[in-house]
């Protein structure tokens, strides 16, 4: 009986200190900073994004708090995780296919927005515009933009590896995106020019106004598809790289080598100027139609346009109802 006395009482115990745990697992730490201009943040933080004055509150289970590091240093918030001095008890903790996602949220709070950096798998949200000069974002590994949304004159956005984002950005001088590896890239809004350099096996997509030039780049296995109408359009492609192009324009000038594709046939462009080596394009247009086809370069056109053959070398010039 006394044996059993003990071990009802250990289980009473065990449940007593599990309720406990259960109950203060996590812990919030709240930080008033300085002035701040930029967003630094590694590891797996889940930010929420809003206006404010400048300060931060940070929720993490308990055993995390004391190595979260948040700090302002140069006018840039940082926050993240010091991988390092964990101990190895408290790893232990979340590895293993059945062990639990640690709780690291932060709420950011903060009247201007100039720059973003996320890196690990930290994702962020932001629940209100911002309004500012210049805009960078630069995001690597398997970081996520869930929501942003920006007003700017010049924006320059940067993903790499596994990195994902969907932002609305306004700008009334140039956009310029570039992807790598296999990252995505989702943006709607508009600019005076759009430039676009992808790469790997990453993806952008953009639907909004472009008033004057859109530059695409693009190699590997990326794919472009842009829904804009400027009134210039310049397509490097290489690889084995798709482009898509909707809207309308004046003029194209497209250069595609390996096994490259370009479908502007829903893009109608009054000229067209086009380079191909071993590669796909489709155009629309109703003016001229200047090319320069070999090594097994594939133009296809819908309208009725006025040829200027440059040359044309093992390749084919025919109308898209002749596409494969």
């Amino acid at each position: 009986m006394k044996h059993l006395f003990y071990k009802v009482l250990g289980v009473v115990a065990g449940l007593f200190a599990m309720g406990f745990a259960a109950s203060a697992q996590t812990k919030e730490l709240v930080h008033d900073f300085s002035e701040f201009r930029s967003l630094d943040v590694a590891s797996s933080f889940e930010v929420t994004l809003s206006k404010g004055e400048y300060g931060v509150k940070i929720l993490v289970d308990a055993p995390l708090a004391p190595y979260v590091q948040t700090y302002v240093k140069g006018k840039s918030l940082y926050i993240t995780l010091d991988q390092k001095s964990l101990p190895a008890d408290i790893k232990k903790m979340y590895k293993g296919r059945k062990a639990p996602a640690p709780v690291m949220r932060a709420m950011v709070y903060t009247p201007e927005l100039e720059a973003v950096t996320l890196s690990g798998s930290a994702s962020l949200t932001a629940t209100d515009d911002y309004d500012m000069q210049n805009f960078e974002l630069s995001l690597s590994d398997a970081a996520k933009v869930k929501v942003l949304r920006v007003n700017t004159n010049v924006a320059e956005v940067k993903l790499r590896k596994k990195a994902s984002a969907s932002l609305g950005i306004n700008a009334t001088g140039e956009i310029s995106l570039t992807t790598e590896g296999s990252s995505s890239l989702n943006i709607t809004g508009g600019a005076h020019d759009l430039r676009t350099s992808s790469s790997g096996s990453s993806g952008i997509s953009f639907s909004g106004e472009v008033e004057n030039n859109l530059d695409v780049n693009s190699g590997g296995s990326s794919q472009v598809g842009v829904v804009a109408s400027p009134l210039n359009v310049k397509v490097n492609m290489a690889n084995s790289s798709r482009v898509n192009l909707s809207g309308s324009a004046e003029t194209l000038e497209v250069k595609g080598t390996n096994s490259a594709f370009l479908d502007a046939s829903g893009m109608p462009f009054v000229d067209v100027t086009a380079e191909l080596s071993s590669c796909k394009a489709a155009v629309t247009l109703d003016g001229k139609l200047k090319v320069n086809l070999v090594g097994g370069g594939e133009l296809f056109y819908n309208g009725t346009p006025e040829f200027v053959i440059d040359k044309i070398i093992r390749s084919t010039l025919a109308p898209i109802s002749a596409m494969r």
